[in-house]
């Protein structure tokens, strides 16, 4: 007979209760909250979970892993509770803890994800939500409604799930794909510095973008078709990628399977665009040693200009952490996944 929803329930709030109570010597953990972390998986990915405990001891958070699990009984729970704490520097002593909630969901009780985690929670703190690889989308859809913050990867979930979900939600949105194209969209707007340049941001021609293959994949890139979709959405062009004035604006988004890079990172962005009697050419492309970009600009009448920008280096429990700590309006991601969207649907 399947276990009561209710009695696994009543279960863990137990445990959580108990995890703070008194040992045997009178001790009591050092306890501190700062928010709920609902960290939503589909698929036992170790660089996920990795990232999670980094992120978890950063904030000290109180974390909930949840899963559909199709080897439960499809209306079962189950669920256990551990502390997380983090160690006084040079020293045994634990410096201050956090719960970790585990649960498995059977395939329908996961249509209860909301009203389970709702008396879980504590309510008095910020939420954010943390979607994994291979996450549930009617899991993610349910919890995404208490989120104050969602956290997502188009490279993992998809560029029009990831779409659909900003469009479903009034919660501040991030994108890790996104945020890695942060220094390729600062190299681009840098090629329009100059004012004299400007006239030309209107008249794009052509864009092209190299990115690595993913097998995984087919090929694709979320960081490159959102770094196309930022560009499109900024420039005012049409799903079709025609400009402003009706022209036809040619884009092409091309995988280099070259040995040695991240699959799906960017490698190459090179634009053209029409400027008084010629034409200008821009390109930035990430060198041989993975850590700088190099940046060239060349236009009729201006001298050619280069330079080399270091990339920083930031793990994905970084990205993470910033994200989860800024409620910075997302307006920027949101029109770029909605382009994206139109412009896949258009195609």
């Amino acid at each position: 007979m399947t276990p009561k929803v209710s009695d696994a329930l009543g279960h863990i709030e137990r445990e959580l209760v108990a995890l703070w109570q008194p040992d045997e010597s009178g001790t009591t953990k050092p306890h501190a909250t700062t928010l709920n972390l609902l960290a939503v998986h589909g698929q036992r990915e170790p660089s996920f979970f990795d990232t999670l405990e980094d992120v978890a001891a950063r904030l000290g958070a109180r974390t909930f892993v949840v899963c559909v699990d199709a080897r439960l009984e499809p209306w079962a729970l189950d669920g256990e509770v551990s502390a997380v704490c983090r160690l006084e520097p040079g020293s045994a002593r634990e410096a201050v803890c956090a719960e970790r909630v585990t649960l498995r969901f059977g395939t329908m009780a996961g249509k209860r994800a909301q009203s389970i985690l709702d008396s879980l929670i504590e309510s008095s703190l910020p939420t954010a939500l943390y979607v994994g690889p291979g996450a549930p989308a009617n899991v993610v859809d349910a919890l995404a409604g208490s989120a104050g913050v969602i956290v997502m990867d188009s490279a993992e979930l998809g560029l029009s799930r990831g779409a659909r979900l900003a469009s479903q939600t009034s919660a501040v949105v991030h994108d890790l794909a996104f945020v890695r194209t942060r220094r390729w969209r600062e190299m681009l707007a840098r090629v329009f510095d100059d004012p004299a340049l400007l006239p030309a941001l209107s008249q794009v021609t052509r864009v092209e973008i190299v990115h690595g293959t993913r097998a995984d994949h087919a090929g694709q890139s979320a960081e490159a078709e959102l770094l196309v979709a930022w560009l499109a959405a900024r420039l005012g062009w049409s799903p079709g990628f025609e400009d402003a004035r009706g022209s036809r604006v040619r884009v092409e988004v091309r995988d280099d399977p070259r040995p040695g890079v991240v699959p799906g990172c960017m490698l190459r962005v090179a634009l053209a665009a029409n400027h008084h009697d010629g034409e200008l050419l821009a390109r930035v492309e990430r060198d041989a040693d993975g850590e700088h970009v190099s940046w060239h600009v060349s236009a009729p009448g201006s001298e050619p200009q280069s330079r080399r920008f270091s990339i920083p280096k930031r793990d994905d429990a970084e990205l993470v952490e910033r994200a989860i700590r800024s409620f910075r309006t997302d307006s920027l991601l949101r029109q770029t996944l909605s382009f994206a969207e139109k412009w896949k649907n258009h195609g």
